[in-house]
């Protein structure tokens, strides 16, 4: 039996369906409003208690900055939440660009970088002469 929520906890009531549909004809011309499912529910796992705690550390964080938009006569209008070691930023679309790898679905940086060498050692690309092991070709992961 398939449902229209997506938990059992969930309204029957308010699905998500019907909470975009409202937000949507709310909006008008003012925003857009999008039938988004976790990639968690899309990829087939269950979210930890660190996901969730994510979520909700970036939806307060969403909310707020809305707020302040709104209160604001700032021209920034657009923007994309940004998770830097353990804090939270918004960031302009302009420099989310230049940083990001679409490729690869990450940013161009990242913190394990100086460390791949010993990863695939680890884990059997390579040996301790640099050489791939088998078939393997390494490939570089900065831009």
């Amino acid at each position: 039996m398939t449902s229209n929520h997506r938990s059992e906890k969930a309204s029957k009531t308010y699905s998500t369906e019907v909470v975009t549909n409202i937000l949507a004809e709310e909006g008008k011309e003012l925003f857009d409003s999008r039938l988004v499912a976790l990639g968690h529910t899309l990829q087939g796992g269950v979210p930890s208690p660190r996901d969730r705690t994510r979520a909700v550390r970036l939806t307060v964080k969403c909310i707020d900055w809305l707020e302040k938009q709104h209160t604001s006569n700032s021209e920034a209008s657009a923007a994309t939440i940004a998770i830097q070691g353990a804090g939270i930023r918004f960031v302009p679309l302009s420099e989310m660009l230049e940083a990001a790898d679409f490729k690869n679905r990450r940013g161009k940086e990242q913190w394990w970088q100086p460390m791949q060498r010993l990863v695939d050692v680890l884990c059997g690309r390579l040996n301790l002469e640099n050489k791939p092991i088998g078939s393997f070709v390494p490939t570089t992961t900065q831009a």
